[in-house]
């Protein structure tokens, strides 16, 4: 009879696992909680609108299109029973000869319970475009607000004391003498003024 091996998470770990296991007299099931292979090392090029999602995603099963002992299953792993050799899924019980979990990680916040409310996380596509999406909205609402230069030169804020600002005031043919000399980050600017 053939043994199975199960293999739990799609991520550099588990599809490195079943390649290795392409020639093993065995069934290789590889179970994910998601249909693709993320590329983790490129998620920050999301976050910042240079690649889109489906840049760094690649489905898992046409990752491993050719690999004849492999099959792959889209379901949440809720719980190991390692003494009667099976997985509770989302979709029912499966048993295995041989387990893999490489299930990959989440985002430490040390413990602080702050940073856990108020952080963002860099782990999956989803925390990417919100990450993308928080970014280009900071800088939209920046472009809505009036520039303190062109109105009040000597009551500059901190908020108008970017780089961007003061082109911009430029442009407008304020006086940008009494501005800020150190640029501020815009988009630092942006998140701390909520």
């Amino acid at each position: 009879m053939t043994p199975t091996v199960v293999i739990v998470g799609a991520g550099f770990g588990g599809l490195n696992a079943a390649r290795a296991l392409r020639r093993a007299p065995a069934q290789v099931v590889l179970l994910d909680r998601n249909n693709y292979h993320l590329f983790q090392p490129l998620l920050y090029q999301v976050a910042t609108a240079g690649l889109e999602p489906e840049e760094i995603a690649k489905p898992a099963r046409a990752i491993l299109r050719g690999q004849k002992n492999f099959d792959f299953r889209m379901v949440d792993v809720t719980r190991v029973d390692f003494a009667a050799r099976r997985l509770e899924t989302s979709a029912g019980p499966i048993a295995y000869d041989f387990l893999v979990l490489a299930p990959g990680g989440e985002t430490n916040f040390f413990g602080l319970e702050s940073m856990q409310r108020h952080g963002l996380g860099l782990k999956d596509i989803p925390d990417a475009i919100a990450i993308r999406n928080h970014v280009l909205t900071c800088f939209e609402q920046a472009m809505l607000e009036p520039s303190c230069c062109s109105k009040q030169p000597t009551s500059c804020s901190p908020r108008c004391r970017n780089g961007y600002a003061r082109r911009r005031a430029r442009r407008c043919g304020a006086n940008t003498s009494k501005c800020g000399s150190a640029p501020a980050s815009p988009i630092m600017t942006a998140r701390g003024s909520r």
